[in-house]
């Protein structure tokens, strides 16, 4: 019985190692006067704007960093 535990064990960590944990990474910008999020997730980059509480998209001032309020 013991065998099996340690094989299991050896087999587990094979995998993790050839297979590691996804990295997934966020930025916000503004940009058209909009706030906009950026993903990055193991080299797929995908984005969408940032929406408040009610579905509209935010504001922003080109140049300042976004304030980000009333959202989900």
């Amino acid at each position: 019985m013991g065998w099996i535990a340690v094989m299991t064990l050896l087999i587990g960590l094979a995998v993790g190692i050839r297979n590691p944990k996804p990295i997934t990474e966020a930025r916000t910008f503004c940009a058209y006067g909009r706030v906009f999020v950026e993903f990055e997730d193991n080299g797929r980059l995908w984005g969408t704007l940032m929406l408040d509480f009610y579905g509209h998209p935010l504001p922003c001032n080109e140049g300042n960093d976004p304030e980000i309020k009333n959202t989900i």
